[in-house]
C-alpha cells in the first residue's frame, strides 16, 4: 500500500523535525507532501491569499490532496513526536483513524496540556467524529473529502469538518490509543494566532452556526 504523508506548516524549523520523525518509521513506502508557508526550504507554497483569507490552511490542505498519490492519506501536523510504528499502525488498520497524545514542553519531559482522548485503556475503538483530529491521523483516499475553505476565516476546525462528513457518508471513525504522539506546546511553537480565542470554531458560536 502506498501512503501519502500530508504536512502543512507555517512554522520555521518544522520541516527538519518532520524528516527526523519520518526517518524513524518502520513502514517505509510513503511519499511526503509538504505545504510550507514558513521561511524553511522544502515543500511548496500554498495558493496566494485572497481578500478575506486568514491563514490559507484549508487551501493548503486541498493543494496537498491534489498532489497526493497514496492509497492511504496520513496527516501529521508540525512539531509532533510520533512513534516509530505509527504509520505502520495506520496502514494495518486502513480506516479513518486518529492517534492521541498530550502536549509537552520542548524536551518532551513535562506535559502542559492533557489530551482526554489518551486517557483510559490502550485500545482501538470507534469514537465520535468530534474526537478525530488531524494532528496525527489517517484516512483511505477513496473516502477523503475536500476541505471547506470557509473555515479558513475562523481558524480551523478542519479536522471536525472532515470527520463529521465522513461519518455522515457512512464511515466509522476510530481512535488508536496505542498510536500516541507527543506534541510540543503552542508556546514552544510560537503561540496561537492573534484573536484565536475569538475566531476559533470550537470556542465560539460560529462553530454551532456552521454546524446547523
Amino acid at each position: 500500500m502506498k501512503v501519502s504523508v500530508i504536512f502543512v506548516t507555517k512554522r520555521n524549523g518544522a520541516i527538519k523535525y518532520l524528516y527526523e520523525q519520518l526517518h524513524k518509521q518502520t513502514f517505509k513506502d510513503f511519499e511526503i507532501i509538504i505545504a510550507n508557508d514558513s521561511d524553511d526550504k522544502g515543500g511548496f507554497k500554498p495558493r496566494q491569499k485572497e481578500d478575506g483569507d486568514v491563514w490559507n490552511i484549508n487551501k493548503a490542505y486541498n493543494d496537498c490532496l491534489d498532489k497526493a498519490k497514496g492509497d492511504l492519506l496520513v496527516f501529521l501536523q508540525d512539531f509532533i513526536w510520533i512513534p516509530a510504528n505509527g504509520i505502520e499502525r495506520f496502514v494495518t488498520l486502513n480506516k479513518v483513524v486518529t492517534g492521541c497524545g498530550h502536549k509537552y514542553e520542548k524536551d518532551l519531559k513535562k506535559i502542559v496540556e492533557i489530551d482526554d482522548r489518551a486517557l483510559g485503556n490502550k485500545v482501538v475503538e470507534e469514537c465520535h467524529w468530534s474526537q478525530w483530529e488531524l494532528n496525527w491521523a489517517s484516512c483511505p483516499r477513496e473516502q477523503m473529502i475536500r476541505f471547506d475553505e470557509e473555515m479558513d476565516k475562523n481558524y480551523g476546525a478542519e479536522d471536525k469538518y472532515i470527520a463529521m462528513n465522513l461519518y455522515k457518508n457512512g464511515n466509522n471513525i476510530y481512535i488508536d490509543k496505542f498510536n500516541e504522539c507527543k506534541g510540543f506546546s503552542q508556546e514552544i511553537c510560537g503561540g496561537r494566532p492573534k484573536d484565536w480565542e475569538e475566531k476559533h470554531f470550537n470556542k465560539t458560536n460560529k462553530w454551532k452556526l456552521w454546524m446547523s
